[in-house]
């Protein structure tokens, strides 16, 4: 389940990042080979957040698209100034790291507390592909901003295609078992949720 690699936790190239996502490609298909085109050592735990800088052009679009969310429920001519932006930017990074203290604790209770690490280089890398596939949420949000029904539809197609492949890599990480698959993706997705609604109001970002 290791790739040997290059000693050092400098930022993954790009061609690796591809044969990351490679493997990820290979683990949504069924295919547990796809563990051997990543790096799941503990050095690779840490390269892995490095994901977090290949996400940063669909997190500062979607940081736009909220913002002309925001405007449509303010005056005219509202200013936004630096900290709105950087109370956005916080959030997104708040509900990308926060919500793995409740997928350990969900881990740990099952007896997984072992595939943990794994579990968030998996997780990290597979939010490369999700977060730029997204972006299409938030080109809408910026083009049409009121328009909510096309902005959920695409909302209902991307999310059930990111779940989908959620659960098919834990679901190979966990030996095929669906319980814990599923219940290890519902707490991630929970703990995303729970992180967003209690830092908004906190951040003073509320759209009330």
């Amino acid at each position: 389940m290791k790739r040997s690699s290059p000693t050092g936790s400098e930022m993954p190239g790009r061609e690796e990042v591809i044969y990351y996502l490679n493997g990820l490609w290979l683990l949504i298909r069924g295919r547990s080979e796809g563990f051997q085109w990543l790096d799941l050592s503990d050095r690779g735990f840490w390269r892995s957040w490095w994901a977090i800088f290949y996400c940063l052009p669909p997190i500062l679009l979607d940081l736009w698209g909220t913002r002309a969310v925001y405007l449509q429920g303010m005056p005219e001519n509202t200013h936004l100034g630096n900290g709105f932006w950087s109370g956005l930017l916080f959030l997104d990074l708040l509900s990308w790291t926060a919500p793995y203290a409740i997928l350990y604790a969900a881990m740990s209770a099952a007896g997984y507390a072992s595939h943990f690490r794994p579990a968030v280089v998996l997780l990290n890398w597979l939010s490369v592909p999700v977060q730029w596939a997204l972006m299409a949420i938030s080109v809408s949000l910026i083009v049409a901003p009121a328009n909510v029904d096309l902005q959920a539809s695409i909302a209902l197609v991307l999310y059930l295609v990111s779940g989908y492949a959620h659960v098919m890599v834990m679901l190979q990480l966990t030996e095929r078992k669906a319980l814990p698959a599923t219940a290890f993706v519902i707490a991630i997705t929970a703990g995303s949720m729970l992180t967003q609604y209690y830092a908004i109001d906190a951040l003073g970002l509320s759209f009330g």
